[in-house]
């Protein structure tokens, strides 16, 4: 895929039934290989087109576009690095890195000389890759285990 197939841009309430769709699909194609149903039940829940639409009133969230239809996912709230998400059919083209690049580069630009993030177990290896340093482990009823990671920027 080349740039010009693609348009990053700032999340609106248009795009939240394209997002909740792009979260569900990994969630159930991806996510599910790590967790127990009862989390990625929770997840879905969570990250339904209602509960993103009421998340973008406190974060910064974009989206990537490929021929109008919303590809990939990603907010920022302060310096924390939220809701990142790929269409399963689009992981390797690079459009987790130009999302990140775009949250990290706006936490910059409101001061912030790191990021944080709670890498799930399916996408620690993809923040490893792109910079971000283990913290520690948690794990929560409604998200199970995940990896805090830390980048400076």
């Amino acid at each position: 895929m080349n740039k010009t197939e693609y348009i990053l841009m700032p999340f609106s309430i248009g795009h939240a039934e394209g997002a909740a769709g792009v979260i569900r699909r990994n969630l159930l194609e991806v996510n599910s290989k790590d967790y127990p149903e009862e989390v990625i039940a929770a997840m879905l829940k969570h990250y339904s087109k209602e509960n993103l639409i009421k998340l973008s009133e406190k974060r910064s969230f974009y989206v990537i576009e490929v021929a109008g239809i919303v590809k990939a996912v990603g907010g920022l709230e302060e310096n924390s690095i939220h809701t990142v998400f790929v269409d399963p059919n689009c992981h390797g083209l690079g459009l987790g890195k130009l999302i990140m690049k775009e949250l990290e580069a706006l936490a910059l630009s409101k001061g912030h000389r790191h990021t944080t993030l709670d890498a799930s177990l399916t996408a620690y290896p993809f923040y490893e890759r792109i910079g971000y340093m283990r913290l520690k482990a948690v794990e929560s009823v409604e998200f199970g285990r995940a990896i805090v990671m830390e980048k400076v920027l």
